[in-house]
């Protein structure tokens, strides 16, 4: 037997493994029938070859034996890796990361539609939790108070007497659910550590979890204004929430719906009827064994045999899915968080022409109302890393000039949460946010309301903190 004749075996024969290693584990993903063009015309050359005349296309060989060879290589190299424990991430996964590895999972349906606030959390005690990559992003239960908003305290009308009482908005950075103490909550508790203070501090949050301005309008509206006193206003402005149109999260037995883009609905059999078949559906609430496969620190050996493919399609999936889910993350680090050009200030119209005029307006109406009835507003700032990388530099993202155009233009205080991170090397905020994932983990939130805390406190004299 010739030399070309045994690369011709050698080179079908291979051929013919890896392309029976990549269907059988595109079976057990369940995209074999997608996969299946990739799987022909990795074999096409190959049978070309092979039975034609020897000698017309010799010179391919070498390079389809050389792919092979180094992809079998490859993934023995991995596998060796994984089964002794040097690969823990991201070539290994749970089974359910084989699915949709960006999105948390609840325990039990956790979430329901209101027909003001956009959705509630429910009555109980909820657990969610989020691995990517092999990695535990979170695992936290949170349990809602009785009007269904993350706080340890009942919401009353009434303030007590010599009570000061924070309201304040805000979105997934706010309301907290991965986190055991919402920022919130510990800001209450740090401004009433001092026994000698005369007045006790009330901070009830109405933070929502994905939810923006257009939330913020209808709650404070339709429940914060006709339900409830309060001396302040803090309005938590991370970089896209004045962007963001109204969102509904709903919660069945086995799938959590959600969208930006529901019409505007005032009742659930209304939202049932227009508003649910047109959300998104994914499978983010679990049944018994489910859960105790995402928080399981055991690895799918069964899924893993070829973790180098694996690896391969989780990342494509993975930003894919980003991508389809929140498509606002394609701009937003530069649309809502690079620095504005040189000599251009925020406007008001600047305000219109970026966010529309009915986010705007929205926006507008309730400032109005809190600058005519003496409300104290307070602008905070949200960082996230790569913003805080920025003012590392000297540089000054949107929401910071925004939040402080906004705080000058009513009267109001500008807490910019970015220079709570001043003292954080560069290299190391990301030990200060959820690994895989954008919010801040329990020691970034930490950080904020600390610094938040001790300004006001540094102010609280002269009744105008700066």
């Amino acid at each position: 037997m010739t030399i070309e004749a045994i690369l011709h075996k050698l080179t079908l024969y291979t051929t013919l493994i890896v392309v029976a290693m990549l269907a059988i584990q595109a079976y057990v993903l369940g995209i074999l029938l997608p996969i299946s063009p990739l799987l022909v015309l990795l074999l096409l050359p190959n049978l070309i070859v092979h039975f034609t005349k020897q000698g017309r296309f010799s010179n391919y060989l070498l390079p389809i034996l050389s792919f092979n060879l180094c992809y079998l290589f490859a993934e023995c190299i991995a596998l060796f890796a994984v089964g002794i424990g040097l690969m823990n991430s991201p070539y290994t996964y749970t089974s359910l990361e084989i699915g949709v590895p960006v999105i948390p999972y609840f325990r039990q349906p956790a979430a329901e539609f209101h027909p003001i606030r956009g959705y509630q959390w429910k009555p109980g005690a909820q657990t969610a939790a989020k691995q990517v990559y092999g990695t535990t992003v979170f695992n936290n239960t949170f349990t809602p108070n009785p009007q269904g908003f993350l706080s340890p305290q009942s919401y009353t009308r009434k303030k007590p007497p010599q009570t000061y009482r924070f309201i304040t908005l805000g979105d997934s950075f706010t309301d907290a659910y991965y986190l055991k103490t919402p920022w919130p909550t510990q800001f209450q508790a740090l401004l009433n550590q001092n026994e000698s203070d005369s007045i006790h501090y009330q901070c009830y949050s109405f933070a929502l979890n994905g939810g923006g301005i257009s939330n913020w309008n209808s709650t404070f509206w339709e429940e914060i204004v006709p339900r409830y006193e309060f001396d302040a206003l803090i309005i938590p402005c991370f970089a896209n929430d004045l962007a963001r149109p109204k969102f509904i999260m709903h919660h069945t037995s086995d799938t959590a719906y959600l969208s930006w883009d529901c019409p505007p609905v005032a009742s659930h059999h209304q939202f049932e009827q227009e508003c649910l078949p047109i959300m998104d559906a994914l499978p983010a609430v679990l049944d018994q064994n489910e859960w105790a496969t995402i928080v399981s620190k055991e690895k799918a050996q069964a899924q893993s045999f070829l973790p180098l493919f694996i690896y391969i399609y989780n990342t494509l999936r993975h930003r894919s899915a980003l991508k389809r889910q929140l498509p606002q993350l394609n701009k937003l680090f530069h649309t809502y968080v690079d620095p504005f050009p040189e000599n251009h200030p925020p406007t008001w119209q600047g305000f219109i022409d970026k966010y529309g005029n009915e986010r705007a307006q929205e926006l507008k109406g309730i400032l109005d109302y809190c600058k005519a009835e003496q409300k104290r507003l307070i602008f905070c700032s949200v960082p996230e890393s790569y913003g805080i990388g920025l003012t590392h530099t000297g540089k000054e993202t949107q929401v910071q000039s925004e939040m402080a155009y906004l705080a000058q233009l009513y009267g109001g205080w500008h807490f910019d949460g970015y220079k709570a991170f001043t003292d954080v090397p560069t290299d190391s905020i990301s030990h200060y946010f959820l690994p895989h994932d954008g919010h801040w983990n329990q020691k970034g939130s930490d950080v904020f309301v600390q610094t938040l805390a001790e300004k006001w406190r540094e102010n609280q004299a002269t009744n105008s903190p700066k």
